[in-house]
């Protein structure tokens, strides 16, 4: 970078601001060559959620051709026991979603992990890579006698749950 300076500026004052210079130069290039990694910027559902039918991933930055939304899943989508059904699909240029066909059984952990063989649009997948979440237990969906009726001493509880619950659990 050459800089001119006007003769009545001092040689060390000159230095000063072309070092300055030069270190605003790199800055700008260490933030061009950041802009080639993208990253996972967030991942929905995390921890324990009731409900899960969608699964929404984000990406920091442009990860592929914008209006080729028909490209390979970024993540591969693991639960205990079998995948439930489910297609995968990108929203836009930074947003990939996984559809479930049905909602999760209660109780199902799943996790989402970066395909090797899968790389961004302009350079590499940086940051975590790695995600989980789990639908928690069954949840109360009616009770009868209703809340707010009369009960017998020897009153009978009818519950209705979002899913089987463990016999264990029950009992705890």
């Amino acid at each position: 970078m050459l800089l001119d300076f006007p003769a009545s500026t001092g040689v060390g004052m000159r230095r000063y601001i072309q070092a300055g210079a030069a270190s605003l130069a790199a800055c700008a290039a260490l933030a061009g060559f950041s802009a080639h990694a993208a990253a996972i910027t967030g991942v929905t559902p995390k921890g324990e959620v009731a409900q899960v039918r969608q699964v929404t991933v984000r990406f920091s930055e442009a990860v592929v051709p914008f209006g080729d939304l028909r490209l390979p899943d970024p993540l591969t989508l693991k639960c205990e026991g079998r995948v439930p059904a489910g297609v995968g699909r990108w929203a836009n240029d930074r947003v990939w979603l996984y559809d479930f066909r049905d909602a999760l059984a209660p109780g199902t952990r799943c996790t989402l992990s970066a395909r090797p063989e899968w790389k961004p649009l302009n350079g590499a997948l940086t940051g975590p890579t790695d995600f989980a979440f789990v639908t928690g237990g069954p949840a109360v969906i009616s009770m009868q006698p209703y809340d707010g009726s009369e009960i017998e001493e020897d009153q009978y509880f009818l519950l209705r749950l979002s899913g089987v619950a463990v016999e264990t659990s029950v009992a705890a």
